[in-house]
């Protein structure tokens, strides 16, 4: 499947927010399972929504580096407070009033099954980063 592919479909699932794309043109195709990928890049748009609140601006990179492709997600919210980069992806952790806080969980299991690594740090500017790095498989000789 192609990353760049799925991120325009989930995107248009968002008409009125601010998701600025600056997608890679030549990404190889990657073996994901596009359900799960789709539920990674839905919760950490809503959650950067949620966090950013009214005037939201969320941008999603794609990009390669060292044999992996890279996906960004950034918002302009408030940010995770650095001593909480770990912990916020342990189940049942959440700074929201409501939800049960699996989401990030969930998100890094996915992310985990496709061999991949995801981590989160301060935006530019401001704001919360989600770095996902998923493997290109060796080619088949």
């Amino acid at each position: 499947r192609n990353l760049n592919t799925l991120i325009e479909d989930v995107v248009r699932l968002y008409p009125d927010a601010q998701i600025h794309r600056h997608l890679h043109p030549d990404l190889p195709t990657l073996p994901i399972d596009a359900e799960q990928i789709r539920r990674v890049l839905i919760n950490l748009i809503e959650n950067g929504i949620d966090a950013a609140g009214p005037g939201a601006q969320i941008t999603i990179l794609t990009q390669f580096l060292e044999g992996d492709v890279c996906l960004v997600i950034r918002d302009n919210g408030p940010g995770v407070p650095q001593a909480q980069w770990q912990s916020i992806f342990q189940p049942y952790i959440s700074s929201k009033d409501s939800g049960m806080g699996l989401g990030l969980a969930v998100v890094r299991s996915i992310i985990e099954d496709h061999r991949g690594h995801i981590s989160v740090c301060d935006a530019p500017g401001g704001g919360a980063q989600f770095d996902i790095c998923l493997p290109i498989p060796d080619p088949v000789l």
